[in-house]
């Protein structure tokens, strides 16, 4: 139930947030595509049913703030989800979290860079209770002249959170599910057996009394059903009882609110009725495949041949899934099909993990066997050989669960946004903040905002940066200068004896990484130097940095929103990858846990179906090492043969899958983290062995011993 409403609840929260993905149109036209050459661009007028919007991200310590600044008529009939009309010049709305923000930080740190608080955004508007949305009102001569064009008309705010990935998310949805209703299956047939192993002996005794096979299915199918019914119900309540403590744990950049784990009451009905029913059927397949047997123990029978065919549901899924790369480039109608074929493939893969692997253990199982020296070796290999389903069966929910974490760790691992940048000589500080300056701002005046900057706290250097031209001038050139006896404030080294040094225009970019040499500005005529840009160096903490970019902030004059090196982690584009991440840190632990059960229990199924298998061993004098070693080597021999090859794949499919999405990034080695999961899955094995040892234990009586 927290897996279905997790599910819905990623999905709603992505469509509230939707209109933050808003662009609109161009507040601007040039009547030629050469902006240069036609002059003075026409303005697009503001209408009642247009407001006029400015989008940005805000930067406060390592939190981003979507921050929308927006100016209309006073008769606009424009809605602006959240807060309605648009505010009023000067006021703003926070959302929650960014009110409170506001409310405990020192005003020079973060409150002075907007104006009057008006109210707050709804809940209905936001992403989660710790998202940090702020809608500024305006003029439209402020924001025209501060956004420098970049400010669009908007006459209505999208509803759609994926755009032109749609295709991309319904198929990361359906792979998300896919992946966990696997195992969640997995683990339903092996409770099941769980159940068959415990009813044999009832099973065995109605049969001798002359029940029918029909009785004896509408037993087991009733039995099970009211298990499962009971289970499903006590799972509806911890659900509901435990979603406090799941709405507390982050989801991305923001929690879920609880609203968005509340599950349709009838889809709760047919989740249970569905859970209910499909363990009666298979209780009742069961005992209609595998007629319980109330006489002496015998040994099983050997299942049928597991071959190669067994292969073609994998082997199909990982076709389709490198087709469904290729298809989008075929022709639009093939792109558009392509999410489905991708599914398809994956369902396959997912399941073909599982039938797969009986096959891969009989051949292993065969070259074991001819190895084995020791009884317990031999009567392991024996079992593995004749019986692959069942062996493999017990096993199969780990592997399972590897699979799908290899193709989790390998998406998340193409989400790598760029690290803290470092420090280095030549290069912009990553603690100092800049802002560039538009057309207009006097020397006087940049040196008089300086001045202002440096008496400022943990404010260390404030440097005006001049050009040939203003910010996004046309004719600006390609060199900056700086003020030789400043040049040590930006990072640089070695100044020159010249009054001004230059430097190549992209020293000021956040992507800038290349160290660069000051040049001596020769012939360089001052007067025609402009103020650039302002850049504050703070002495890296915090609280400076906050302080400065605040200040840049409330500076008259600043053509665009502060900004600096250390920005870049914050605000690189990994928004759909990074969905991915997610779901790919859900998928992991779901599928663990789930794992972890479904080998519980199976085990102790085997253990529990060859009970007298055992305790005739033990009657023949078998120690207690003996059944523990066979134990032990039918679930290493199984997880060894299944688990490199399913990590191996699940990497293959995690490249597929990424380079559907976004064919610019790329899978890298596992990290720490990856190993730390197969870690815990090698951690469940043990305690499953553990289980079943336990469980061994029961037959050292010399009663339970002679009964069986």
């Amino acid at each position: 139930m927290l897996l279905v409403g997790a599910a819905t609840g990623l999905s709603d929260r992505d469509h509230r947030a939707a209109w933050l993905r808003e662009q609109g149109s161009p507040s601007v036209e040039y009547p030629e595509a050469d902006a240069a050459a036609s002059g003075p661009p026409r303005v697009v007028p503001l209408t009642p049913d247009t407001v006029l919007l400015d989008r940005y991200t805000d930067i406060f310590r390592d939190r981003v703030i979507e921050r929308r600044t927006v100016a209309a008529t006073p008769d606009s009939t424009v809605e602006i989800p959240g807060v309605g009309h648009a505010p009023e010049p000067g006021t703003y709305y926070a959302s929650p979290a960014l009110e409170e923000l506001i409310r405990t930080t020192p005003a020079d740190q973060l409150g002075d860079r907007y104006g009057t608080y008006a109210g707050r955004v709804a809940d209905s508007a936001l992403a989660g209770p710790d998202s940090l949305v702020i809608v500024e009102g305006a003029t439209e001569r402020e924001l025209r002249d501060a956004s420098a064009g970049s400010a669009a008309l908007v006459s209505r705010f999208t509803g759609d959170p994926y755009g032109s990935s749609a295709a991309n998310y319904q198929a990361l949805i359906a792979m998300g599910a896919i992946a966990v209703l696997v195992p969640v299956l997995l683990l339903i047939v092996i409770s099941t057996r769980w159940g068959e192993a415990v009813r044999a002996e009832r099973m065995g005794v109605l049969r001798l009394i002359g029940a029918s096979l029909g009785t004896m299915s509408a037993v087991a199918a009733t039995e099970a059903a009211v298990t499962a019914l009971t289970g499903s119900l006590i799972g509806v309540v911890l659900a509901r009882a435990l979603r406090p403590v799941v709405v507390s744990i982050p989801v991305g950049e923001t929690r879920l609110f609880p609203s968005d784990l509340t599950v349709d009451p009838w889809l709760t009905l047919g989740l249970v009725v569905a859970i209910t029913a499909l363990a009666a059927v298979l209780a009742a397949q069961r005992v209609r495949r595998e007629r319980s047997e109330a006489s002496t123990a015998r040994s099983a029978p050997a299942e049928r041949r597991v071959t190669f065919r067994r292969a073609a549901p994998l082997v199909a899924g990982v076709l389709l899934l490198a087709v469904s790369t290729r298809m989008p480039r075929w022709s639009e109608a093939a792109g558009a099909v392509a999410f489905l074929v991708q599914i398809t493939g994956f369902f396959l893969t997912v399941w073909g993990c599982v039938l797969v692997g009986p096959w891969l253990l009989r051949l292993v199982s065969g070259f074991y066997l001819r190895r084995a020296k020791r009884p317990a070796s031999v009567v392991a290999g024996y079992r593995m050989l004749r019986r692959p389903r069942a062996v493999f069966g017990a096993v199969s929910g780990l592997v399972t669960a590897v699979f799908v974490v290899s193709v989790f760790s390998g998406i998340a691992s193409s989400a790598e946004s760029p690290d803290q940048p470092p420090e280095i000589a030549g290069v912009l500080p990553p603690g100092s903040v800049y802002v560039p300056l538009a057309e207009g701002v006097s020397d006087a005046r940049a040196g008089e905002y300086a001045r202002q900057a440096h008496a400022r706290d943990g404010i260390d250097s404030a440097v005006v940066v001049h050009g040939t031209a203003p910010y996004g001038a046309p004719e600006s050139g390609d060199e900056l200068y700086v003020p030789s006896d400043h040049v040590g404030d930006l990072g640089l080294v070695d100044a020159p004896d010249t009054p001004f040094a230059a430097v190549d225009g992209t020293f000021l970019s956040q992507w800038n990484t290349t160290p660069m040499t000051p040049e001596p500005a020769t012939d360089l005529r001052t007067e025609s130097l402009v103020p650039f840009a302002l850049v504050l160096g703070t002495d890296g903490s915090a609280a400076a940095s906050d302080r400065a970019r605040t200040f840049l902030a409330t500076v008259d004059g600043a053509a665009t929103p502060p900004a600096s090196r250390s920005d870049l982690p914050l605000t690189w584009n990994t928004r759909l990858i990074a969905t991915l991440s997610v779901l790919a840190n859900l998928g992991m632990l779901v599928a663990l846990v789930i794992a972890g059960l479904s080998l519980a229990v199976s085990t102790a199924a085997s253990i529990l179906e060859r009970r007298r298998t055992f305790a005739m061993l033990r009657l023949t004098g078998a120690p207690m090492s003996l059944l523990r070693g066979i134990v032990i080597r039918e679930a290493v021999v199984p997880l060894v043969t299944a688990v490199l090859v399913s990590a191996v794949l699940g990497y293959g499919v995690a490249v597929l899958v990424v380079s559907t999405v976004d064919d610019t990034r790329s899978v890298h080695w596992p990290d720490s983290s990856y190993l730390l999961t197969l870690g815990v899955g090698a951690a469940l094995a043990v305690g499953s062995v553990l289980v079943a040892c336990i469980l061994l234990r029961q037959h050292r009586t010399v009663t339970l011993t002679r009964f069986e």
